[in-house]
C-alpha cells in the first residue's frame, strides 16, 4: 500500500490483492495475467479489487479454473500464475 501511494501520488491502484503474497499484474488485449508470488510459508491472496469483471480465470500451468472472489493460496516459496480472460 505504502509503495502505491508513494508511486501513484495518492491515486488507487488498478488492482490490490491482500494476505501476504505479493501480486504483479500483465495487461494484454485478451487477457490479464496476475502473478502471485510468496517467500516464506505457505498463504492465502485475496483480490479486494480488480479492474474487469473477468468472465474467467484459470491457473496457467495447471489448467484450473479460478474463483477470483475467493481466497487463492499460494504454496510456501512459490508462485501461481492465473490467466483472467477479458470481457
Amino acid at each position: 500500500r505504502r509503495l502505491a501511494a508513494v508511486l501513484l501520488d495518492g491515486g488507487e491502484p488498478f488492482y490490490r490483492c491482500a494476505g501476504g503474497p505479493w501480486a504483479y499484474r500483465l495487461s494484454a488485449p485478451a487477457a490479464d495475467h496476475y502473478f502471485l508470488i510468496r517467500e516464506g510459508d505457505a498463504a492465502e491472496a485475496r483480490f479486494e479489487r480488480l479492474p474487469y469483471a473477468y468472465p474467467s480465470a484459470e491457473d496457467v500451468l495447471t489448467g484450473d479454473p479460478v474463483d477470483l472472489a475467493a481466497p487463492i493460496p499460494v504454496p510456501k516459496d512459490s508462485g501461481r500464475w492465473i490467466r483472467a480472460a477479458r470481457p
